[in-house]
């Protein structure tokens, strides 16, 4: 778009804006008009099928016969933008597998834990790692072990909905957590994932298999920390692991100060 299209019809401004953020500059521009503040807003735009995004700066100088005329200017922030999320990528997420990390992974499991507290949308967790994992690394080397990890989150991650979250919490442990979700479901679930797992084979290692144990653990809004149902999830897995191993595990409050 060149400077004389935009002069010839204002529209064509406005149409080059991303569909999905017009309603939000819309406002802003208007909130600038009412209270005579600096207009400033972050945006997409659309130029033949590219995505660009820009930020606009102006102060709004208002005309005795009622218009207001802006002057300022719109800057491409592209690069920028680029830039924030590869640092927004890198310090949430788990540079191995592409899990969340840790830290993001404790982040959306308040979210969830604070939403409990308001309206009761309860939630489960499924933690899980490896069955006898260090073999593998002792057997074929770290580069496999990180194979294994890297295609068997690619597998789990296929089998999540929408708004699940799987992270890496630590080393072979993973959690998955499952909004809206009652303990039938995050039981069948768990068995899913164990199963899907135990079938995984690995290019050029046909004859490396592995197993998980998982732990599975529900909401309980007698909780006072989003962590004790990672607690609780991660006693149902040792559970299963001093059972025998791959298998599944629902957290009993029955069975906690047994065995």
């Amino acid at each position: 778009m060149t400077p004389e299209q935009a002069l010839a019809d204002g529209t064509i401004v406005f149409q080059a804006i991303h569909p999905e953020d017009r309603g939000f500059v819309e406002q802003t521009i208007n909130h600038s008009k009412k209270s005579g503040e600096n207009w400033i807003c972050e945006y997409r735009v659309i130029n033949e099928g590219v995505v660009s995004w820009v930020l606009g700066r102006s102060k709004p100088e208002f005309k005795p016969d009622g218009t207001v005329i802006w002057h300022g200017a719109i800057l491409d922030i592209t690069s920028q933008k680029t830039l924030e999320e590869e640092l927004r990528q890198t310090s949430t997420t788990d540079d191995l597998t592409g899990a969340a990390n840790r830290r993001r992974f404790t982040e959306v499991l308040s979210w969830e834990f604070e939403r409990l507290k308001r309206n009761g949308a309860g939630y489960a967790v499924v933690l899980f790692d490896f069955d006898w994992f260090k073999r593998v690394n002792d057997h074929y080397g770290h580069h496999v072990g990180d194979l294994v990890l890297r295609e068997t989150a690619h597998r789990i991650k296929n089998e999540l909905r929408t708004g699940d979250t799987l992270g890496r919490i630590g080393g072979e442990e993973f959690a998955v957590l499952l909004p809206q979700c009652d303990e039938n479901s995050a039981r069948q679930f768990a068995e899913r994932l164990r199963r899907s797992v135990e079938q995984l084979r690995f290019i050029g290692f046909d004859e490396l298999g592995g197993t998980i144990t998982c732990g599975v653990a529900i909401s309980d809004r007698t909780d006072e920390k989003p962590s004790q149902i990672l607690v609780r999830a991660d006693q149902a897995m040792y559970r299963g692991k001093a059972q025998g191993r791959n298998q599944v595990v629902v957290f009993d409050y029955n069975d906690q100060d047994s065995g």
